[in-house]
């Protein structure tokens, strides 16, 4: 948040100088793109960095916005204080979960051990288990589990659903969406105007399908659909 606050003000005021910039956002691979040989850092770079550290800090939940219902801080609607006190006796039955905290982790730490004792006694006589050596270090091996037979009636069921599932290209199945609701209308140019862009909703489709599905080809199927 630093580094984010640090590139607005780098933005805004001419008088922040780079080389001040919080470096601790720099993890080793970015440094060695970001840090210049004369000590000097490099704006795009540092840029990009600080941006991927923000996406991955949201999705680890460790930075959170407000107000919003996706990245909000999921402990800020926890019950707190007497609300909290009041709900327990009935939250921790319902959960089977000790009222103490300590008496919980003592209790999952028993089962932990016991776990761990009874996975050491029967290692060495497990059949398919084994310790095997891989480039000088030890390596768990387990034993791959047999393949079970699919049963008859999951066989039909599959060959049922799938003959009732419809034939068609996933670029015909978008264009019939965007043709039902003119989703893609509702995206402009990023000039705000429509007088340059030919068939813009077209090639919103097909980013649209080529993003989602990691396939290039698909934008050409689109394309020759409305040629033809």
């Amino acid at each position: 948040m630093e580094a984010l606050e640090f590139l607005s003000q780098y933005e805004e005021s001419s008088k922040v100088a780079l080389r001040d910039a919080p470096r601790g956002v720099l993890t080793r691979p970015w440094r060695q793109l970001v840090e210049q040989p004369d000590g000097s850092l490099d704006r795009k770079f540092y840029t990009f960095c600080v941006l991927e550290r923000l996406h991955d800090g949201l999705h680890r939940r460790d930075i959170f916005l407000t107000p919003s219902e996706r990245w909000a801080d999921p402990r800020a609607k926890l019950l707190q204080g007497r609300a909290w006190e009041a709900a327990r006796p009935s939250v921790c039955r319902t959960l089977g979960r000790q009222l103490s905290a300590d008496q919980e982790i003592q209790a999952l730490a028993q089962q932990l051990d016991e776990a761990y004792r009874h996975t050491a006694a029967i290692l060495p006589c497990h059949p398919d288990v084994r310790i095997e050596q891989f480039n000088g270090k030890d390596r768990l091996s387990l034993t791959p589990l047999d393949k079970l037979d699919e049963p008859l009636s999951l066989v039909k069921l599959r060959e049922q659903v799938e003959s009732l599932l419809p034939r068609v290209d996933l670029p015909d199945a978008i264009l019939e969406i965007h043709a039902l609701t003119g989703f893609a209308d509702e995206f402009t140019h990023i000039s705000e105007g429509r007088g340059r862009v030919v068939d813009l909703a077209l090639s919103i489709c097909a980013v649209l399908v080529a993003e989602a599905c990691n396939m290039c080809d698909i934008v050409g199927n689109i394309c020759m659909k409305c040629t033809n």
